[in-house]
């Protein structure tokens, strides 16, 4: 032979280690050249084999490795987004039912409709304004706060309807006594929102964050307004409706 001449070997199996017979294996084909110099056959071995070999094994290994070590993690975190963001629904929901109860009770005891609504309306608002004011001053355990808000809503609101019954009958200043429990109940309903925008901030971007939020939101807004005229008060009472859903805010907490 004159020139150089080109020979092709195939290596052999070479097994992915910590993954035994389970997993493929790399197999490389190798083209060498072979060259002839004074009757003695010497094979050119490339120094970057070995390299390749290694980088085709370890990109084997993060393939069949990274998803299932990630796999638990994200499905959790997945269940908690999801359950979080159905507490928006019934935070809301919640939320206008004690707005209702208070405005009617106050229409049924103090006459005047009309007013009762307006004013019962302005003040519930303007107490959730300053709720959600208040927790830019809440910075630590922001779940942990979620839940005492959660209970501490569903407590007041749930022992609304009775207590403002009993007020009016044993209390003269009975507005004091109105006016005080519809402006602690906004604080705290007030709260909520902002907390949960911010428990969820990581898993979302900023404008679907909001974007989901504000519309579950307001879809519980629109479910209260037509299950209290239609459902609750002709059916259920104002009593236990107002039980119902603070047991409904309890269980948001839990």
């Amino acid at each position: 032979l004159t020139g150089g001449c080109r020979c092709t070997s195939l290596s052999q199996p070479l097994p992915v280690p910590g993954f035994g017979n389970a997993v493929g294996f790399a197999l490389l084909a190798v083209e060498q050249p072979c060259v002839i110099r004074g009757g003695r056959h010497r094979v050119e071995n490339r120094v970057d084999l070995t390299v390749q070999i290694v980088e085709r094994v370890r990109q084997r290994v993060a393939l069949l490795s990274g998803p299932v070590t990630n796999h638990a993690g994200t499905d959790q975190t997945g269940l908690k987004t999801r359950a979080l963001l159905v507490s928006v629904f019934t935070i809301a929901t919640c939320g206008l039912i004690y707005e209702l109860l208070a405005g009617t009770i106050a229409s049924y005891l103090l006459g005047d409709s009309v007013t009762q609504f307006s004013t019962i309306i302005g003040v519930y608002l303007f107490a959730m304004g300053v709720g959600s004011y208040l927790s830019r001053f809440f910075q630590r355990d922001l779940i942990t706060r979620f839940i005492e808000i959660e209970i501490l809503v569903g407590i007041i609101g749930g022992i609304s309807s009775p207590v403002l019954f009993f007020a009016f009958g044993q209390i003269d200043a009975f507005r004091v006594v109105l006016y005080g429990w519809v402006t602690a109940t906004g604080v705290l309903v007030g709260l909520e929102i902002p907390f949960l925008i911010r428990i969820l901030e990581d898993q979302f971007p900023l404008r679907d964050l909001v974007s989901k939020v504000l519309s579950l939101d307001y879809l519980g807004a629109l479910a209260a307004s037509l299950l209290f005229p239609l459902w609750l008060v002709p059916q259920v009472g104002l009593m236990r409706s107002s039980f119902v859903f603070g047991l409904l805010n309890v269980l948001v907490a839990v």
